[in-house]
């Protein structure tokens, strides 16, 4: 695989990755998980070919031929891949954040919630008599 090719398998990463963000947010099941079946590929294609091109930065028999071009797809495969580490971070942030809520509503459920809830007048008390909403 060229560097062209490789600038474009992290492009469609980066846009995989965008994709997985809208539907974590959207919490739509059936986006994400096409979404991350499409990122773990294109993560195995690209630590693959990050194996077999380990000398991207310093290729001592690279062709200075291609000039600007090959300098500017050596600078941008770099910013791209810190992209899309950082926009995997950011997913995973939201996974975090979701979970932590599931967690949260599910202590509730079940009445082990030990933090103040709200009440139907809207002031908070604490749930040390409450029982579990599932018993009801």
């Amino acid at each position: 695989m060229n560097k062209e090719q490789l600038l474009q398998k992290y492009s469609r990463l980066e846009q995989v990755l965008l994709a997985e963000q809208s539907a974590l947010i959207a919490r739509d099941h059936k986006n994400l998980m096409q979404a991350i079946e499409q990122k773990q590929q294109l993560v195995d294609e690209l630590s693959r070919e990050q194996i077999a091109h380990s000398d991207l930065h310093n290729d001592p028999h690279s062709d200075s031929t291609a000039g600007v071009k090959r300098d500017a797809v050596h600078t941008q495969i770099p910013e791209l891949a810190a992209r899309c580490q950082e926009l995997n971070l950011v997913n995973g942030r939201l996974v975090q954040r979701g979970r932590h809520y599931t967690q949260e509503l599910l202590r509730i459920l079940q009445g082990t919630h030990s933090g103040p809830l709200y009440g139907a007048d809207g002031t908070t008390a604490t749930d040390a008599t409450s029982s579990a909403l599932t018993l009801a």
